[in-house]
């Protein structure tokens, strides 16, 4: 494996949600996946996920979203996940020492921002679990999602 340029790696980032929702269109249009599919049906550490109803410096006060996550709120960024990870785990941002699938589980674990489906919100963790959703063992691609190094 060749090592990446700090400039490929950035022009990769930013196109990487293009990329990655094409692709998962064209799974669609194969009949192997369904927008309308929530994700915890390809990514089980999705199940069970909390809304942070209100927030103070101290306390967050949780509840059940109306719904859960689906692969069209990953791909219209309408999911409730953060732009970001919380202060508590910002090390994760551009941690290119973990897999895709550890970031996505840790994200996976955070509370949403708001009920799957009702806003809009710009959110590279919904394109990250939209990516580990088309590299997951529960999509009925004939073959894994490309990875960036095997890509480069």
């Amino acid at each position: 494996m060749r090592l990446l340029s700090t400039f490929f790696i950035t022009v990769t980032l930013f196109a990487a949600p293009p990329v990655v929702a094409k692709d998962a269109m064209m799974l669609v249009e194969e009949g192997k996946l369904r927008l309308a599919d929530p994700v915890e049906k390809y990514l089980p550490e999705f199940r069970g996920q909390w809304v942070a109803d209100s927030r103070s410096a101290q306390v967050m006060f949780l509840r059940r979203p109306a719904r859960p996550v689906t692969l069209r709120d990953l791909m219209t960024h309408s999911s409730g996940m953060s732009t970001n990870p919380p202060e508590s785990i910002k090390e994760l941002h551009g941690a290119l020492h973990l897999t895709l699938a550890d970031v996505v589980l840790v994200e996976s674990q955070q509370p949403l921002d708001f009920d799957p489906g009702t806003k809009w919100q710009y959110s590279n963790n919904g394109i990250a679990a939209l990516a580990r959703v088309l590299g997951s063992d529960n999509t009925e691609c004939s073959e894994p999602f490309p990875t960036l190094a095997q890509s480069a």
